[in-house]
């Protein structure tokens, strides 16, 4: 009867420690999956902040260079001190926007259904800015279409940052 007992208590006992032993194993292979999921989510956020942070400085830039670009254009004396204040301020603009638009190409690359486009519609924008400084001539209308164009196109490509997944 004794033996009988051993071996009753050992076909209860035997499954429950295989399945706690498997349970354990599996526990143990979720967090490292978690793990990798959390390191992956954290990178794809880092990249994404930094290039929603050159695509915001890109378009803080075009705005005070559109600004000055309006005050000049109402200005009654191109060539007062105001005016080439003005134009100064313009110039020292256009370094800043060709800075942010290599960062805006750079991590474009990190979205690659969509970077394409707003890598486009920065360079779009940024040859308007370029074109202007050589013929002093630009169309304000389409400057604000090529703006939206940019906005669009960068909000596209932030969210698929955002949204990637490990594979």
């Amino acid at each position: 009867m004794h033996v009988s007992e051993t071996l009753g208590f050992i076909e209860v006992l035997l499954p429950t420690c295989v399945a706690a032993i498997l349970g354990g194993l599996l526990l143990k292979r979720t967090e490292q999956i978690k793990f990798e999921v959390a390191r992956h989510s954290d990178f794809s956020q880092k990249w994404a902040d930094l290039f929603f942070n050159a695509s915001n400085e890109f378009m803080v830039s075009v705005e005070h260079w559109m600004a000055c670009l309006i005050l000049l254009v109402n200005s009654k004396e191109l060539n007062s001190p105001e005016g080439m204040e003005l134009q100064s301020e313009m110039n020292a603009g256009v370094s800043s926007i060709l800075e942010n638009r290599f960062r805006i190409q750079r991590l474009a690359l990190l979205a690659s259904q969509t970077g394409s486009g707003a890598e486009k519609a920065a360079g779009d924008l940024f040859a308007m800015i370029r074109d202007f400084t050589v013929t002093r001539v630009t169309n304000v209308e389409e400057l604000r279409k090529k703006i939206d164009e940019f906005n669009q196109a960068v909000r596209k490509a932030h969210a698929e940052m955002i949204a990637q997944r490990p594979s």
